[in-house]
């Protein structure tokens, strides 16, 4: 990883941290110094995580996107495991149990998230003046390819790791962006 992309990754911690810490009371680790790239070998696509209950199978990753449009065009995406999004879920809605939780109703928490942390993202690495904009977020399942320009930030949350991913773009940032501690 560059030292833009270690930059980069420490202010994406600070949104997802904020962000899930504060709508959802989860806290948030980097998995690596600053939130590592993921290695070489796994930058062709997610790689579903294996469950631990049931050997040999996969389990089910969402990942949920939302387009920048201005003033930079990319797009910001999180790839989270099926088990995290059951739990970041939870938090948001204040359900103590799975049975409330719908396909709908987590699509709809994972993809208000990518929305939050986006935007405050966006607030982070921008000068204060500087406006944005954002397109609508989408949730989908399954393998998603990625770019070798895309920067890659892997955390930690309730015992699961998630990456979080800069595109186009925001994934070849430099020196022209204000990026704040």
């Amino acid at each position: 990883m560059t030292t833009a992309s270690a930059s980069i990754c420490k202010t994406v911690l600070k949104a997802v941290s904020e962000t899930f810490e504060t709508m959802i009371f989860t806290q948030v680790a980097p998995l690596g110094p600053a939130g590592n790239e993921l290695p070489a070998d796994d930058k062709g696509a997610f790689a579903a995580i294996p469950e631990q209950s049931a050997p040999g199978s996969l389990q089910k990753n969402y990942w949920t996107a939302i387009p920048i449009l201005s003033p930079l065009k990319g797009s910001m995406l999180m790839e989270i495991p099926d088990p995290l999004a059951i739990e970041l879920t939870k938090n948001l809605y204040g359900w103590v149990d799975d049975s409330q939780i719908t396909e709908k109703v987590k699509q709809d928490a994972l993809t208000e998230l990518i929305n939050t942390i986006s935007g405050r993202l966006m607030r982070l690495l921008l000068p204060e003046d500087q406006t944005f904009e954002l397109g609508l977020p989408e949730l989908k399942d399954g393998p998603r390819e990625l770019c070798p320009e895309d920067v890659v930030c892997r955390f930690a949350a309730a015992e699961q790791n998630f990456s979080f991913i800069l595109t186009d773009e925001l994934g070849a940032m430099d020196t022209r962006l204000k990026t704040k501690d």
